[in-house]
């Protein structure tokens, strides 16, 4: 969940215009990255030691994978090399966009995470 809002917080304040400042962004972004990289290699993620994804759930740690690339690259394309006026339309759409990957990217890391711990 923390992650969740890491990543949503400066998305939705740079959409709604409350920063123009994307060093935010780009910040939640290289965490993100490091806790997904984290979930399959194992390491240390807000004090929790985490062991090595096991192999038989690798197919797992794919999708979460592909979801992270698919966000990465919506933001990047979106945000960090477009920052030029957009309308309200193309804004409301966006934070749509946003959540619903971002969702989906959480949820499958979590789903991941929840079942390798089992």
């Amino acid at each position: 969940m923390l992650a969740r809002i890491d990543i949503l917080l400066p998305i939705n304040q740079y959409l709604y215009g409350l920063s123009s400042d994307t060093s935010q962004l780009k910040v939640a972004m290289n965490n993100l990255e490091s806790n997904i990289i984290a979930l399959k290699q194992g390491g240390m993620i807000s004090g929790i030691d985490l062991k090595p994804l096991p192999s038989n759930f690798l197919d797992l740690w794919n999708i979460v994978d592909g979801r992270w690339n698919g966000f990465k690259t919506y933001v990047t394309n979106k945000l960090l090399t477009s920052p030029q006026a957009r309308t309200t339309t193309d804004q409301s759409l966006t934070r749509k966009g946003f959540e619903s990957m971002a969702s989906n990217l959480i949820e499958s890391s979590d789903y991941t995470a929840r079942t390798a711990n089992r």
